[in-house]
C-alpha cells in the first residue's frame, strides 16, 4: 500500500519534471517562433510572397506558446504548493513578480482555450462589451543600427476583443525572459527544499 507522503512525494516530483518540460516548451516555441519571423523578414525584404503557410505558422506557435507560458506558471504554483510555509511564501513571490510582469499569460490562456465561444461572442470577456468580436493579429518589430534593419527583435501576438478589450499582448523576447529568471528562481527554491512535503 502506497502511504500519503509516498504520493505527496512521488506528485512533486511529477511537478518539479513538469517545471522543466514547460520550460523547453516555452524555449522551444520562442525559438521556432524567431527563426520563422527572421524568414519571414528576409522573404519581405527580397520583396517575394510571404505565404499563408508562414503567417499561420506563427500564429499557431504564438498560441501554444501562450499556453506554454500559463502552463510553466501552473506547474510552479503546483510546487509551491508541496512546501513549507516560508519556503512556499518564495514561491509565491516569484509567480507574483511574473504576474507583474506578464498578466496576461492566464487571461491570453483562457481567450485561446475558449476561442469558440469567442468566435461565437459567447466569451466571457465579451458580456461587458456589447457586440465585441475577437481579433488575434500579430507584429514583428526589427532592431535598427546605423539607420538599417537588423535582426528581429520581438514577435507579439496581439489578441483583443474589439470593442471593449484592452488589448493583449504577447511579446516573446521579454515574455520568454522572464519565464526562464521564474522557472530558475523557482528550482533554486526546490533545492532548498530538503523537508518532509505538504
Amino acid at each position: 500500500m502506497v502511504q500519503k507522503a509516498d504520493i505527496a512525494t512521488e506528485s512533486y516530483f511529477q511537478a518539479h519534471l513538469h517545471l522543466k518540460t514547460w520550460l523547453k516548451a516555452v524555449d522551444t516555441q520562442w525559438n521556432r517562433i524567431i527563426r520563422t519571423a527572421e524568414e519571414d523578414v528576409r522573404s519581405d525584404t527580397f520583396e517575394e510572397f510571404v505565404s499563408l503557410d508562414v503567417v499561420l505558422q506563427l500564429r499557431a506557435d504564438a498560441i501554444l506558446f501562450s499556453f506554454a507560458l500559463n502552463q510553466l506558471r501552473s506547474t510552479a504554483v503546483l510546487l509551491g504548493s508541496y512546501m513549507p510555509g516560508e519556503l512556499a511564501v518564495e514561491v509565491d513571490q516569484v509567480v507574483a513578480e511574473f504576474d507583474s510582469k506578464q498578466p496576461w499569460v492566464r487571461e491570453a490562456r483562457n481567450i485561446l482555450a475558449h476561442f469558440d465561444e469567442y468566435v461565437r461572442g459567447l466569451g466571457r470577456r465579451q458580456k461587458a462589451s456589447a457586440g465585441g468580436h475577437l481579433q488575434i493579429h500579430s507584429s514583428t518589430t526589427m532592431s535598427v543600427k546605423d539607420g538599417h534593419r537588423g535582426k528581429v527583435a520581438d514577435y507579439a501576438l496581439c489578441i483583443e476583443i474589439v470593442p471593449g478589450m484592452e488589448p493583449i499582448k504577447v511579446n516573446v523576447h521579454q515574455s520568454t525572459g522572464d519565464a526562464i529568471k521564474m522557472a530558475q528562481t523557482v528550482e533554486k527554491i526546490c533545492l532548498r527544499f530538503n523537508g518532509p512535503l505538504s
